[in-house]
């Protein structure tokens, strides 16, 4: 009768084990939305939010080269001051903007791989401006290398990881870009 006691015991136990594993693994059943007191949290989804105001930046004169200009963009993006180099064709073809009432020229944020800079990027963004688009470069935080243990014990910290600065350093460049003229 003592076994079967135990027995029926260690049963009960391993079922309400397996019963809070269970509700820790369902979808939603823990908050799995990052809040902190920034403007970024990371959604149930692993989609990572941002509120996006536009930087403050100053632009260099303008330097033709050939079928394009290229102006050198500084702005302050999460504590760094971001520099870029903004490409604009000379032949830009507009693209009507029915939801604004406007025509604006096509543009791409151009994200060098690690150790690539700005400057080594630019045939690629010589193309596109060939093609009618404008283009921001920009040299990443780290020229695109990252700590991955580092993020992740600032990441569940509650506080910013340097990956996270790095989006936020590009959408900022794509609101740079987007404020330049006409570009969409």
């Amino acid at each position: 009768m003592a076994s079967y006691k135990a027995g029926a015991g260690l049963l009960i136990a391993a079922l309400a084990i397996a019963l809070f594993i269970g509700w820790m693994g369902l979808p939603g059943s823990i908050p799995a939305t990052k809040l902190n007191s920034l403007d970024w949290k990371v959604e149930e989804d692993g989609r990572l939010d941002y509120l996006i105001s536009m930087p403050e930046f100053n632009l260099s004169e303008e330097t033709v080269e050939g079928n394009s200009s290229l102006i050198t963009v500084r702005y302050a993006s999460r504590g760094a001051e971001m520099a870029g180099l903004l490409r604009l064709s000379r032949f830009s073809k507009t693209v009507s903007d029915d939801a604004n009432k406007k025509d604006s020229i096509p543009g791409i944020v151009l994200l060098p791989g690690a150790t690539v800079t700005k400057e080594r990027e630019q045939g690629l963004a010589k193309r596109l401006a060939d093609l009618g688009y404008a283009t921001i470069t920009l040299d990443q935080r780290n020229l695109g290398a990252i700590d991955v243990n580092a993020d992740l014990a600032l990441f569940i910290d509650g506080r910013e990881p340097v990956e996270h600065m790095m989006v936020y350093d590009a959408l900022s460049a794509a609101e740079v870009l987007r404020s330049v003229g006409t570009i969409s």
